[in-house]
């Protein structure tokens, strides 16, 4: 195992070997009963948040005691998730369509 100290934009990280971090799963995304946010709403929580819901703005996260990096893997991990769901319902939307499409086209 090596032992290394990175220095970078006044930042200073210790390493040494691999680091591990323990995250709460999001499996609970992908249950029936979650909550997905509309499209609609999440475009109107962006524009005025100008960040997504559930992360911290940046301002929070900019600080000297820093963000735990932990928390914020959840927290993003959960928004892939989510956009996974998004992406699957947007294909199930466009698949229908191309379906209404070809048999207007075949009348």
């Amino acid at each position: 195992v090596t032992l290394g100290i990175i220095q970078t934009l006044g930042l200073q990280i210790r390493a040494s070997g691999e680091m591990h971090v323990n995250l709460q799963g999001c499996d609970f995304v992908f249950e029936p009963d979650y909550d997905l946010m509309s499209l609609a709403d999440l475009e109107l929580f962006i524009k005025q948040n100008k960040h997504l819901p559930e992360i911290s703005p940046a301002i929070d996260m900019e600080t000297e005691q820093g963000y735990p990096v932990g928390k914020l893997s959840s927290q993003l991990l959960q928004k892939i998730e989510e956009l996974t769901l998004y992406i699957l319902e947007l294909n199930t939307r466009i698949e229908k369509l191309e379906n209404e499409n070809s048999k207007l086209k075949n009348e």
